[in-house]
């Protein structure tokens, strides 16, 4: 589980590294991911605060073979945020197979941003 910071309309950025059971990097090659952030978790995706996935939309698989992957959230939906929320998310991935498991889950703590304007 990981607790993020940011602030209300900046680009949101993390990277991460997929591991299997044993330790060893998972490979993501055929793999799709999603992060899922809400405000209440019972929230439906669709009412979800963002959402972002592989594999053009704010997800890349930066080294499959090793697990790598980066997230970027456009500054664009983290802008509309309020002061000060909490928004919980988690961090999916479906295999080849079929089989969907949960690899990451926490909260995203939004603070005020002092500029509001755009340059």
């Amino acid at each position: 589980m990981a607790a993020y910071t940011m602030y209300r309309g900046d680009t949101f950025y993390a990277t991460g590294r997929v591991l299997d059971v044993t330790g060893a990097n998972y490979d993501l090659t055929g793999a799709k991911m999603w992060m899922t952030a809400k405000e209440d978790k019972d929230d439906a995706d669709v009412d979800a605060i963002f959402q972002v996935s592989s594999p053009a939309s704010g997800i890349d698989f930066t080294s499959p073979t090793t697990g790598a992957f980066t997230i970027i959230v456009p500054n664009t939906e983290t802008e509309v945020l309020t002061d000060q929320a909490i928004l919980f998310y988690d961090i999916q991935i479906e295999d080849t197979d079929g089989n969907v498991f949960t690899i990451n889950t926490g909260t995203i703590t939004v603070l005020e941003d002092v500029t509001r304007t755009t340059v």
